[in-house]
């Protein structure tokens, strides 16, 4: 027997539209809407501020998570997932206070150019040159 609360995200989950039916917008749109359904809030860190970082194809925004530690123990670059798509460095927030909080490392989430109104390479190559930039 499954735990109703599993059962209930699980027929929300089946609700869904078929990312193969929905425009890139749509799946945008729902993306931010799953997120602030299901997504929790993190643990609070030292601090959390916005950052413009110089690429080929023009500067990408990103979000730094300042640890508390001087100095950190490393460098985390966070390319956000979506399939190049969907996403942003703010979705993943949560894992990243998260992951910050238990490492102590600095955590740079970064933003790329999405499709379908980027094409390919431009995503790879914004997210290679944050990583040699960082």
């Amino acid at each position: 027997m499954l735990d109703p609360q599993c059962e209930a995200i699980l027929e929300r989950v089946a609700e869904w539209p078929e990312p193969a039916e929905i425009t890139a917008e749509v799946a945008r749109d729902q993306e931010d809407r799953r997120l602030r359904e299901f997504g929790g809030v993190g643990p609070t860190v030292a601090e959390v501020r916005t950052i413009s970082i110089p690429t080929t194809h023009g500067s990408v925004s990103g979000v730094v998570y300042v640890p508390t530690d001087d100095p950190a123990p490393g460098v985390l670059v966070w390319i956000h997932g979506g399939g190049w798509t969907v996403g942003s460095p703010h979705h993943c927030d949560d894992v990243l206070r998260s992951l910050k909080r238990e490492s102590g490392c600095t955590i740079v989430s970064v933003d790329y150019a999405l499709a379908p109104e980027s094409r390919v390479p431009v995503a790879d190559e914004q997210s290679y040159d944050v990583q040699t930039w960082v």
